[in-house]
């Protein structure tokens, strides 16, 4: 057999196992995103990387509408449990990089926050201190929202205060966005507040 029929047959079967692999890898795309049993099995990994989020019931597709049902999320920071989450967003803009969510909705929101025992200053070498401050969170991706509402969500902070949300909305991107809000905070020696945005 001559050198080129050889690699004519290599070049063949190299493109039919490229081929067949990128077949392979957009069916696997396709369950992961388009599928309930993709996003069990996303959840499901997540779930398994001691992250302390559980997610008792999972409803939908990634690529959208996905529904979570009792979710919670337990750290040293904060112990957090959500009655429902429902998500759809537009999955195939995150090709130019970015995350455009078309409806989020939160409801049965109930939060309490574990603050470190100083968390205004730091002793060094017997010094007092002011913390610094954190370092700007830049997103590797633009954010955009059409509608998110928060129903029924309380925050607590022991011996702080207390926040509890009848609604609130939101809508834009990370930086510039248009909030509306009910709320009542309550603090450790102050009086209750009504906050309507």
């Amino acid at each position: 057999m001559s050198t080129k029929r050889i690699a004519a047959k290599v070049l063949k079967w190299t493109t039919i196992a490229a081929a067949g692999l990128l077949a392979f890898l957009v069916v696997l795309l396709w369950v992961a995103t388009g599928t309930q049993l993709g996003a069990r099995m996303v959840i499901g990994f997540i779930e398994g990387r001691s992250l302390g989020i559980h997610i008792e019931n999972v409803q939908g597709k990634l690529a959208g509408p996905l529904f979570l049902r009792d979710v919670q999320y337990e750290s040293d920071l904060a112990t957090v449990s959500i009655e429902q989450i429902t998500v759809d967003w537009k999955f195939l803009s995150l090709v130019k990089r970015r995350l455009h969510i078309d409806s989020l909705r939160v409801s049965g929101v109930d939060a309490l926050v574990n603050l470190p025992s100083d968390t205004t200053a730091q002793t060094v070498s017997g010094d007092t201190v002011a913390a610094a401050e954190p370092a700007p969170f830049e997103p590797p991706l633009d954010v955009i929202f059409d509608m998110v509402e928060v129903e029924r969500a309380k925050a607590q902070v022991p011996d702080l205060v207390t926040a509890s949300i009848e609604h609130l909305g939101l809508s834009g991107s990370l930086d510039s966005y248009i909030l509306s809000a009910n709320a009542i905070l309550t603090g450790q020696s102050a009086p209750e507040t009504h906050v309507t945005l």
